[in-house]
């Protein structure tokens, strides 16, 4: 009978052993959202010393966790940076390797071309890459001179971290040189710095955060959220400068239609009917239906719409959204109902695909809008603000 209990007990033990390691393996390197308190960071890069930075904590766990999310992550990367106002934007590789398992990573672009990648590798990677490396004399394990993409560059290893930089970069400073703001305990799924505006969006340093199943892209430190959308809108995207406000939304339910595709409505507020149609995506689209209609506001800004049942949308909106932008100082700010945009973003993509009613240039912004929306599956919203100034 002892014997018999001592063989359970080993099975259980040996049960309870694999049962841990495999936690501890789906914990440190399974795909999944893993944060990082940006205080406990090695990596994060000084903002003086560079052009655009990009921090991601445990970058083997989220960037795989994301890949699964994601429809294509190298179209939606493409066409965010096509939004954005950088042509050319692709995932980071290192090839052959791919991305080893690490605390943290950072990928800098300096301003006078030079390129650096960090990565704080786990230990035990660390160790047995670069054993194998001085077996193997490969000068991307054990550290030398290398090509990344087609330059040279070089290798090293400095305090655990595993470092490649091109020949223009300039000498590193010492890890964990990157400003925290006092008390910060926020933790963060990226970390994004410019100094150059990213499209719409002021230079500056950003935070991708999480608000239940909405994303947020807030600057750092900065803690306050967009206010909500009236029923019926799906995305709306707000500019303050000085004393004026421009404002455009996408409604659902609006009553045209053409070739069986129901489009969204259009709606904006600016200062005249040439700002209007600068900043309405749909205007050349719906002027050519001879569906635009305008309303001079209180204020002296101009309505314009694609519908005239939309235009107490803008009261709501501008009063609600005016008054927090003052309040919080808040130069340009969107909220995006993630699944109801995708649809109504790619309604129009596929319009203009089969009726070339507006220039290629507006067609691809509503194709590239409807990959970006479409591809975060796992999303309800997002949500992004950047301060006033920019």
């Amino acid at each position: 009978m002892t014997r018999g209990w001592s063989r359970l007990s080993w099975l259980l033990a040996g049960l309870l052993v694999l049962a841990g390691a495999a936690l501890h393996f789906w914990y440190w390197y399974g795909p999944r959202f893993h944060a990082l308190p940006v205080e406990e960071s090695r990596l994060l890069p000084p903002p003086s010393e560079v052009e655009t930075s990009i921090w991601l904590p445990y970058p083997h766990q989220n960037w795989k966790a994301l890949e699964r999310e994601l429809v294509d992550p190298e179209e939606l990367v493409a066409a965010a940076g096509r939004l954005l106002g950088r042509e050319g934007l692709r995932l980071p590789r290192l090839e052959p390797f791919g991305i080893p398992p690490s605390r943290e990573a950072s990928l800098r672009v300096f301003p006078r071309g030079g390129r650096s990648i960090q990565l704080a590798v786990y230990p035990l990677v660390r160790w047995s890459s670069r054993i194998a490396g001085e077996l193997a004399g490969n000068p991307w394990l054990r550290g030398g001179a290398v090509r990344y993409d087609g330059d040279p560059a070089s290798v090293t290893w400095s305090s655990g971290v595993w470092r490649v930089e091109s020949s223009s970069t300039p000498p590193p400073g010492a890890p964990g040189a990157g400003e925290v703001p006092a008390g910060s305990e926020a933790r963060v799924w990226a970390r994004l710095s410019s100094d150059r505006a990213l499209g719409p969006l002021p230079a500056g340093r950003y935070d991708l955060t999480m608000e239940g199943a909405w994303a947020r892209l807030t600057p750092v430190g900065r803690e306050a959220s967009v206010p909500r959308l009236p029923e019926g809108v799906v995305l709306a995207v707000a500019e303050r400068r000085e004393s004026d406000l421009r404002l455009f939304v996408l409604a659902e339910g609006s009553p045209l239609g053409v070739a069986g595709i129901r489009l969204p409505g259009f709606l904006t507020v600016a200062r005249d009917r040439g700002e209007a149609a600068a900043w309405f995506p749909g205007h050349d689209l719906l002027r050519e239906l001879d569906a635009v209609h305008t309303r001079p506001r209180a204020d002296g800004s101009l309505a314009v719409a694609s519908d005239e049942t939309l235009f107490p949308l803008a009261s709501a909106i501008v009063e609600s959204w005016e008054r927090w932008m003052v309040r919080e100082r808040v130069g340009i700010a969107a909220r995006v109902r993630r699944g109801e945009a995708a649809l109504l973003a790619r309604g129009v993509a596929e319009l203009l695909e089969e009726i070339p009613l507006a220039s290629e240039a507006e067609h691809r912004r509503w194709r590239d809008g409807a990959t970006v929306l479409s591809s975060l599956e796992s999303l309800d919203g997002i949500l992004v603000w950047g301060p006033e100034g920019g």
